[in-house]
């Protein structure tokens, strides 16, 4: 899989073309809507304006589609899955647009531009991403995965994570026994790379090293794993990585080391901007409306219990 390395995450390079294809229909489907919405008529809609405003309709969608999953290479890749998200994050996008555009005129490039804009990117994203789905390999999109051991702390990921669906966005290419104890695993699943480690990193294109011996006083090949950081090939210990992928701590692995180095469950950087971003959008909007009610009941409250009451 061809990947893009960004502030230490991996991006698929396939799933970049098509965040940025259909960031560019959510752009043009405005300067569309526009060109056709005044066709044969005077322009209305300075191009100072209306390129600050495609913008604006752009983000605010990309935001709020990314807040619904549909670019995370873990979600459920089946067309109901992928289009009940995009139907939901042009719901959430077409409010948060409404309040803003009503709240800033200058922007507002009419309803009739926005609806139409609305329905062409709609259409389109809602075409392009299912068929992408269907043309492109999964497998292409999944982090390649190698594991350190083959014992019984290893076999732990077959049991805790067995289904298709528990490893929908990592492939493991293999386990790399610490010693020659370590034989839980199938024989055909494990690998001898002798103290070729790094090497065997390097040609398989591997991502991600889990490190799961079950005895750490045999050593780590803390040479090869020092190498594969600095390559930029994330080492992380299991209990993170089945935490992380997982969203749940296994007990039966947990050491005691666990609870003085986790930092928590952590998301996607990314993901977690933009999920943030629009929960702030969605508060804000949903406040724009009720304040009066609350207020209202607020002083309602008052008149019939007093003031001074608690």
């Amino acid at each position: 899989m061809v990947t893009v390395r960004f502030s230490k995450h991996y991006f698929s390079l396939p799933f970049l073309l098509l965040c940025a294809l259909e960031f560019a229909t959510l752009y043009g489907s405005v300067h569309f809507a526009a060109f056709v919405r005044f066709s044969g008529a005077e322009f209305e809609i300075p191009a100072a304006k209306l390129w600050l405003t495609a913008l604006v309709f752009t983000v605010v969608m990309v935001i709020c589609l990314i807040s619904m999953g549909l670019f995370q290479t873990r979600s459920r890749v089946e067309a109901s899955s992928i289009l009940l998200r995009i139907i939901l994050g042009y719901l959430a996008g077409g409010a948060v647009l409404m309040l803003i555009f009503y709240s800033i005129p200058s922007l507002n490039p009419g309803r009739g531009v926005l609806l139409l804009s609305t329905m062409i990117s709609f259409f389109v994203i809602g075409t392009l991403h299912p068929v992408f789905f269907s043309l492109i390999d999964e497998d292409l999109l999944k982090r390649k995965v190698l594991v350190f051991g083959a014992g019984d702390r290893a076999k732990s990921l077959e049991r805790y994570m067995r289904r298709k669906s528990d490893r929908r966005g990592f492939e493991i290419v293999g386990y790399v026994p610490a010693n020659e104890s370590e034989t839980a695993i199938e024989e055909d699943k494990r690998l001898n790379v002798g103290d070729q480690l790094y090497q065997y990193i390097f040609n398989r294109g591997v991502q991600e090293v889990v490190i799961a011996p079950d005895d750490m006083r045999g050593g780590l090949p803390i040479d090869e794993l020092l190498s594969c950081k600095m390559s930029g090939v994330s080492v992380l210990d299991i209990q993170k990585f089945i935490e992380r992928e997982a969203r749940k701590i296994e007990v039966e692995i947990l050491q005691p080391g666990w609870l003085l180095f986790d930092d928590g469950f952590k998301t996607h950087a990314v993901y977690g901007f933009f999920k943030r971003a629009f929960d702030l959008f969605a508060s804000l909007l949903l406040l724009s409306v009720t304040w009066p009610f609350m207020l209202a009941t607020a002083i309602a409250i008052s008149i019939e219990e007093g003031f001074k009451s608690p």
